[in-house]
């Protein structure tokens, strides 16, 4: 619990004080607001013509004045309750202060208008709703910028990070000072030594901002010799003021000079709204572009910034009260580490402004008028014309389809009409609507309060338990603006330099004609033609864009071989300064999620020149990436050349996998592994390449193919050695079929109002294999190019995982321990995987290559997907270039801002609650009467865990475990027996209802 204040909570109560006092408010639950009247007296307003009668009675009044205060002092002499009081104060230090929790379940808002603002345990802060078996994990390059590390640098020992709690507007600033038993401890600017098993939501940190000197009295007051649960740190585990005083004194200098720095500059920060908004776009920017404009004289020599002056620059952007400035980071699972912001155009802004204005009019007519004058006296209010529309509108929905209080509408099948004549003032409407339910807009974002204000207005959605933002996104399903299966991640997650369209996939410019972007072959000299290598590229006969080929070479020295992967080679025809590189270089790889996909290339280059040029057949460039190996596994030699295929045969992997056998199969869990809703699909046939069946191989090349995967199975057997360990979870695949014939994405009818309905969705886990032939080929490619390009000091995006190179010994210890079930055959325990990923921390790209434990890789760039991945192209064009080479030439051009990109696992999200959603409510599909709920994490008035169901997790509350158990009482690891309560489609939880503690 954090102390602040008595007085300091007072004021801060009253900062910022929501314009929609001025009028009625009505009763926002969504932004869990209250009226005056609930926490006031409400006072008469003294009239000036009120005058006292007479002076004696004014005198009258004065003595009974003083009469009462006389009594109320004496009555406090009297009091021995008052001396109790007063004798605790003094046997207690603490006085004038109080704690306050910060725990706000899923999809609450605090209140920021009435309330004191809550600062809580770093544990409790945490978004519950984050991560879900590690959904949210999104591999991004680590890049700093400018004197600011990256949350991935990786918030070493020192770093001073600052926080914004979930349910709090109120920065927290703190120091780590180291991870120890998988628990992560932190200084903060209140004096309190905080814990937390991970790092929540970082916006703003500073490297080495303490010593290790001025650490070390904290780093020995910790215990380093057994697990302590956060819980117990917080309430048992606290430093005196003395030990926390120098570290703490350091980082309120630190705030002071911020602040100080802030209202030096105020009138430059104040207008970063006007200054950095593109009139009608959305944009990115860092946080160092951002101060470099508005502040462009404040730089030092070198253009960069003092951390104060960037952190002053970071406050004022967060508290802009239109939201015009939301941190990409936070929103990409906090491990973005150049501090992005996502900048809303100035259109946007002003119709936020416009839309506060008009809720202010109607509430004010409302308080003061009535209902009786409501049509003479908003008659001039568009707003109010709106709501007026889109009730009829509504109204027709309903009369098709109904509602649900669950984030999305009843299910429909078939394609459905919707209403297309809006204004465009009505259209500006529907776009706060999805400004604020599609912007991932912070929770004291004052876009909740107008938002549930037009919901309630409409009059529609009394029944709801919330009007909220996933209302909110109901009421734009109603609307017809976006249909019901459309999924809010792709809205609140947005792909740089890519629009959202409604229904359908992602909107980019193209970058104009192709020609001016290419270039002549810049190995044409040096293309090794592989003549009559018989070269295999194993595929599904589907898949269109091929990426790779794998092959072997027998050397004149017995028992010694060349393991070839050839590699497409897009990067030495792409001038590196076109319009296409550039193009490439904002989306980073291809994006896909079940239903949409945004290609790094532009749709019609991949039909025009990549289908037709770079796609591995016959004649085609390809780049090789050769690895010299003997029986042991051992690599001799590694080398990288342009050449040129003339011998290549197409394989599926199941033919491959079935004549060379998987090292590892991991089965199916036991118990229900699929889950399918929707109705049944008519497949039409499909176009596929020819392919090669096994059985038409000839002997020389079963044998090439039996020699590589011996071979690669060494290689993986001194990984094993190494410290690898063998993936052996099963993964979770999601399918979505359109309009009963299988199709993978939604079609779009030549009439705009017409939406496909609702879509089949099936959720299965697969078997994984581990160690298959083409998988390892790769794996030993990529870490074949790392080789090449390191000792040829070739600079290129390494792989790395620093987190794992903190405490090997530790990783190692749980490693062997999930190596010692694998091998016999035992599941893993989701809980064992979780410890592992927490040790092992997130992969990130690197300038210097280093270990890659988890896999034990010596090192490690990825290279097998140029025509999907940026890094990738960048690693096949650089690996050709000479040992030292000058930094000018590039594959492609250098994107200006670190690439962001949406994960499939995060993108994919709302199918799966779409299905379950569907089975719970409508019966599509069969579900277990109760599930087993075992306990992950306890926060506040609520619990976290994993149902025994195709790996969901699901959240308990305190008013469902009524007569169950006490929430005090709970501990980590407990099972209970549950029943499915809630799905929420939008906010992506499920909840559940204890029946009995097992």
């Amino acid at each position: 619990m954090l102390r602040i204040s008595a007085r300091q909570a007072g004021y801060r109560s009253l900062r910022r004080t929501s314009c929609l006092l001025r009028g009625s408010l009505p009763e926002c639950q969504g932004a869990s607001c209250e009226t005056a009247r609930d926490i006031a007296i409400p006072q008469k307003r003294l009239s000036y013509t009120t005058v006292p009668q007479s002076y004696a009675q004014l005198n009258r009044r004065e003595a009974r004045y003083r009469d009462t205060e006389n009594f109320l002092a004496a009555l406090q002499q009297r009091s021995t309750i008052r001396e109790t009081l007063r004798k605790w104060e003094l046997d207690n230090p603490q006085v004038g202060e109080f704690a306050v929790a910060a725990s706000l379940p899923p999809g609450d808002l605090p209140n920021n208008i009435f309330k004191s603002q809550a600062l809580g345990s770093m544990r409790e802060a945490r978004q519950m709703g984050d991560a879900e078996d590690g959904e949210f994990a999104v591999e991004e390059p680590d890049f700093a910028d400018g004197a600011i590390s990256a949350p991935t640098d990786h918030l070493r020992p020192g770093t001073l990070i600052e926080l914004r709690l979930s349910d709090s507007r109120i920065p927290l600033l703190g120091i780590i000072l180291g991870r120890f038993h998988g628990v992560y401890y932190f200084i903060t600017n209140g004096g309190q030594l905080a814990a937390d098993e991970g790092i929540p939501s970082v916006l703003f940190s500073v490297a080495d901002f303490a010593t290790p000197a001025e650490m070390q009295s904290l780093v020995d007051f910790i215990p380093k010799d057994r697990f302590v649960h956060p819980h117990e740190v917080v309430h048992s585990y606290q430093p005196s003021i003395q030990l926390c005083a120098p570290l703490q004194n350091k980082i309120n200098r630190f705030y002071a000079e911020a602040n100080l720095f802030h209202q030096n500059n105020m009138t430059a920060l104040s207008a970063a709204n006007k200054m950095l908004s593109h009139p009608t776009e959305f944009s990115t920017m860092s946080l160092h572009q951002i101060t470099h404009t508005l502040l462009p004289n404040k730089a030092d020599r070198e253009g960069s910034y003092d951390p104060a002056m960037l952190y002053a620059v970071h406050i004022a952007l967060m508290n802009d009260e239109a939201n015009s400035f939301r941190p990409l980071n936070k929103i990409h699972a906090a491990r973005h580490v150049s501090y992005l912001y996502r900048i809303s155009p100035a259109s946007s802004t002003r119709i936020i402004y416009k839309v506060r204005t008009q809720v202010r009019e109607i509430l004010e007519a409302l308080g003061t008028k009535g209902k009786s004058g409501e049509k003479s006296t908003f008659a001039n209010n568009s707003l109010w014309r709106f709501i007026l529309k889109a009730r009829r509108v509504i109204r027709e929905s309903r009369a098709r389809r109904a509602w649900t209080d669950h984030g999305t509408l009843v299910p429909h099948f078939d394609h459905y009409k919707t209403f297309q004549n809006w204004t465009k003032e009505d259209k500006e409407y529907i776009h706060f609507i999805e400004l604020w339910v599609g912007s991932h807009v912070h929770r004291e974002s004052i876009l909740h309060g107008f938002g549930s204000s037009i919901l309630r207005l409409t009059q529609m959605y009394q029944p709801a338990k919330q009007l909220n933002a996933a209302t909110g996104w109901a009421f734009l399903q109603e609307l017809g603006w976006i249909p019901s299966w459309e999924l809010p991640t792709r809205h609140t997650s947005p792909l740089p330099g890519a629009t959202v369209q409604s229904g359908g996939g992602y909107i980019r410019p193209s970058p104009g004609p192709f020609s001016e972007s290419m270039r002549e072959d810049i190995a044409a000299n040096r293309r090794r033609d592989w003549g009559p290598l018989q070269a295999y590229c194993i595929d599904a006969p589907s898949t269109t864009l091929l990426d790779d080929a794998v092959s072997i070479e027998r050397t004149d020295t017995p028992g010694e071989y060349w393991i070839h992967a050839h590699i497409a080679d897009p990067a030495a025809f792409i001038d590196p300064k076109s319009r296409l590189a550039d193009y490439a270089a904002i989306m980073s790889q291809d994006h896909f999620i079940p239903g949409y996909r945004c290609s790094m290339f532009p749709p019609d280059f991949y039909d025009e020149v990549v289908m037709n040029k770079f796609s591995l057949d016959k004649d085609r460039p390809c780049l090789t990436f050769s690895t010299k190996l003997n029986e042991e596994g051992e690599v001799l030699d590694v080398q990288v050349q342009p050449g040129t295929l003339q011998n290549i045969t197409f394989l599926t992997p199941h033919d491959v996998d079935a004549f060379c056998l998987p090292i590892r199969v991991t089965p199916e869990p036991a118990g229900t592994s699929k889950l399918v809703v929707g109705p049944e699909q008519k497949y039409p046939a499909g176009v596929h390449r020819n392919m090669t069946r096994l059985s038409d191989l000839s002997g020389a090349e079963k044998e090439d193919l039996q020699t590589m995967h011996r071979l690669l199975t060494a290689v993986d057997a001194a990984r094993l050695r190494r410290g690898a360990i063998p993936q052996s979870r099963s993964s979770r695949s999601i399918r979505v079929m359109f309009d009963g014939n299988g199709s993978p994405a939604p079609s779009r009818a030549e009439d705009a109002s017409s939406w496909s309905g609702d879509p089949a969705i099936e959720v299965a886990f697969d078997e994984r294999k581990d160690g298959t032939l083409v998988g390892m080929a790769m794996m030993l490619a990529g870490e074949s190019a790392a080789k090449w390009c390191s000792r040829r000091q070739i600079p290129v995006p390494f792989h790395a995982q620093p987190g794992a190179l903190r405490n090997p010994e530790g990783l190692r210890a749980l490693g062997d321990q999930i190596r010692a079930l694998t091998d016999s055959g035992a599941p893993v325990p989701m809980t064992l995987w979780q410890a592992f990923d927490r040790e092992a921390g997130p992969t990130a790209q690197s300038v210097d290559p280093s270990p890659i434990i988890p896999q034990g890789l010596e090192m490690y760039a990825k290279v097998t997907s140029p025509l999907r991945r940026l890094a990738d192209c960048i690693v096949t064009g650089r690996s050709t270039l000479p040992r030292r080479p000058p930094p000018s030439p590039a594959p492609t051009a250098p994107t200006p801002l670190p690439p962001l990109t949406l994960s499939r696992a995060q993108g994919a999200r709302p199918w799966l609650y779409q299905a379950l959603f569907r089975a719970w409510k409508f019966g599509e599909a069969d579900l277990p009467p109760r599930f087993r709920f075992v306990v992950s994490k306890v926060y506040g008035s609520l619990l976290r865990g994993e149902l025994d169901y195709m790996g969901f997790s699901a959240l308990l509350r305190k008013p469902d475990m009524e007569g169950v158990s006490l929430m005090a009482d709970v501990k980590d690891g407990d099972v209970f027996e549950v029943e499915i309560c809630d799905v929420n489609v939008y906010s992506c939880h499920v909840f559940v209802r204890a029946l009995r503690k097992a």
